[in-house]
C-alpha cells in the first residue's frame, strides 16, 4: 500500500472518530431547545426535565401477601425491594409512564417511586396511578364462592392477560403456564355444574358455573363494564403480582 493511501485511510479514521463524538456530545448535551421556560438539553436536558417535574411518592412495606413464593413470605425482617421495583416498573410501563425512578431505604423498609409523563398530562390520574402501585394486583380462581380454596393463582399459574372483545363484550383473556393448564383443567373437569369465582384480591370479579372441561390453557375474565377496565386489568396481571402489602407513608404531586 502506498504512503499516500496510508495517509488518506488515518485521516479519514481521525475524521470518523471525531465525528462520533461531536455526534454524541449534540445527542447527549443536545442543540438549545425550550419547552416553555424550561432549556432542554438533549438526553441530559430532557432526563433533568423529568427529574424536576416528576411526582413522588414513598410506600412501605408492612408484611408479606399470603402466597408469595417462599423466600419472601417465610423471611422476617427482610424486604426484596427488587421484586417490589420489578413489578412497579412493569406496571408504570404498561400505563404508559415514560420516566421512573427509585430510591431505597433498607433501614425503614421504605421505597420512593418518582414518576412523569412527557406529553399532554392535563388528564394524567396521580391518585389512580398510586393506587395501581401499591394494589396487589393478585388474581386467583377458587371453588364456589370461597377465595381461600385457590385453585390457580397468579403468582405462578398465569402466564399473560390481553383486553379483547368477545361477543362486543370488554374481557379480559387468560393464558395460563403449563402448571395453571393442568390445575384449571383438572379443576374445571371436576367442577362440572358447579361455581368457579375469580377475585382480584379481596374482591370478587365473577363467578360462572362450570359447562364443561377446560384444557386449552386459558381462560376470561368478564364484567369488565369497558375496554378501559379491561386493559386496567390486564396490565395489572402482566405487570405482576406485588410480593408486599404496601402502604403510602409520603408523596408530592406535580
Amino acid at each position: 500500500m502506498s504512503k499516500a493511501k496510508k495517509w488518506i485511510i488515518a485521516i479519514s479514521a481521525v475524521f470518523l472518530v471525531a465525528l462520533i463524538a461531536i455526534l454524541s456530545y449534540i445527542l447527549y448535551f443536545g442543540t438549545e431547545d425550550y419547552y416553555g421556560d424550561t432549556k432542554i438539553d438533549g438526553i441530559k436536558g430532557i432526563k433533568q426535565s423529568n427529574e424536576e417535574n416528576a411526582s413522588a411518592v414513598t410506600f412501605t412495606a408492612t408484611y408479606a401477601v399470603v402466597g408469595a413464593p417462599a423466600e419472601i413470605s417465610d423471611t422476617v425482617g427482610y424486604v426484596d425491594f427488587e421484586a417490589i421495583k420489578s413489578v412497579m416498573g412493569s406496571r408504570l410501563v404498561n400505563a404508559g409512564i415514560t420516566y421512573y425512578d427509585f430510591s431505597c431505604d433498607e433501614d425503614n423498609s421504605t421505597v420512593k417511586v418518582s414518576f412523569s409523563k412527557s406529553g399532554d398530562v392535563s388528564g394524567f390520574d396521580f391518585e389512580g396511578t398510586v393506587y395501581m402501585l401499591c394494589q396487589r394486583g393478585l388474581i386467583t380462581f377458587c371453588r364456589n364462592e370461597d377465595n381461600t380454596d385457590v385453585i390457580v393463582s397468579g403468582f405462578s399459574d398465569i402466564e399473560s392477560a390481553k383486553p379483547v372483545y368477545i361477543d362486543n363484550q370488554p374481557v379480559v383473556q387468560l393464558k395460563f403456564t403449563e402448571a395453571g393448564k393442568e390445575k384449571f383443567a383438572a379443576a374445571t373437569a371436576e367442577l362440572i355444574g358447579q361455581k368457579i369465582s375469580i377475585w382480584l384480591d379481596d374482591t370478587m370479579l365473577s363467578c360462572p358455573t362450570v359447562n364443561t372441561a377446560i384444557t386449552d390453557g386459558s381462560a376470561i375474565i368478564t364484567g369488565m363494564g369497558d375496554f378501559d377496565s379491561a386493559t386496567y386489568l390486564a396490565n395489572m396481571i402482566n405487570g405482576g403480582v406485588m410480593p408486599y402489602t404496601l402502604k403510602v407513608v409520603d408523596y408530592s404531586m406535580k
